[in-house]
């Protein structure tokens, strides 16, 4: 596992809660676990290619890893 854990949300979502909406679980995970992350946003309204290469299904958490990309946040956790 790399230290450079991201986790994608959408950048609709107001600022106080960003980051603790849908992607809530893996952020208590990388807390739990006590493994540094970095929460970073993708537009809803303009996802485009690169964003459907990381998810295919156009949604949000995703969770990157190094080069790895996890889309279904159940996997997400167990990795």
């Amino acid at each position: 596992m790399a230290d450079n854990l991201t986790i994608w949300t959408y950048d609709w979502v107001p600022e106080d809660p960003r980051g603790f909406i849908r992607d809530l679980r893996l952020r208590w995970a990388c807390e739990e676990a006590g493994l540094p992350y970095a929460v970073r946003t993708v537009p809803f309204d303009r996802r485009g290619p690169e964003h459907f290469a990381r998810q295919p299904f156009g949604q949000v958490p995703f969770l990157e890893d190094g080069d790895l990309t996890i889309f279904e946040s159940g996997a997400g956790l167990l990795h």
